[in-house]
């Protein structure tokens, strides 16, 4: 009989202190590469020019909090939001560090990131923001998937 695994997560909004770009958010994401591999992490790392989304999960509840820690403690940016939680399966499977940069104008035609924008700004409640931010993210993966395809 299989077991099923508990899947922790972590979503995080940020504001950059310093001007980001493809470079920046693609060094990130090899910089985190091998760390992620080790400790089984999966994930995506949204950026654009001023701001990161992040979507980071694990079996390690404790081994994931520390990274946020590290995530939190980094001076180049400002976390706004974030939410825990868990889950029976694994969003990002397959990356252990999924990136992509995109362009403001980009983002604002993206299915669920209006709603994002919205619930970040008026503090709604972190579950409600959490399945937003996963609405997108499902937008954006569908997209990045058709670029990658031609």
């Amino acid at each position: 009989m299989f077991s099923k695994k508990t899947i922790h997560f972590i979503i995080y909004h940020s504001h950059s202190y310093y001007p980001v770009n493809e470079e920046i958010t693609q060094e990130i994401a090899s910089t985190a590469h091998p760390n992620n591999i080790d400790k089984g992490f999966t994930g995506m790392l949204l950026a654009t020019e001023n701001s990161f989304i992040q979507y980071i999960e694990g079996e390690g509840l404790e081994e994931l909090e520390s990274l946020f820690e590290k995530i939190k403690n980094d001076t180049r940016h400002e976390i706004s939001f974030f939410y825990k939680g868990v889950s029976d399966f694994r969003v990002f499977s397959k990356w252990s560090m999924g990136a992509w940069y995109m362009q403001p104008d980009e983002l604002d035609g993206l299915e669920g990131f209006n709603s994002l924008k919205l619930c970040l700004n008026n503090n709604l409640h972190e579950e409600t923001s959490a399945q937003t931010f996963l609405e997108l993210m499902e937008s954006i993966l569908s997209i990045w998937s058709l670029k990658n395809k031609k």
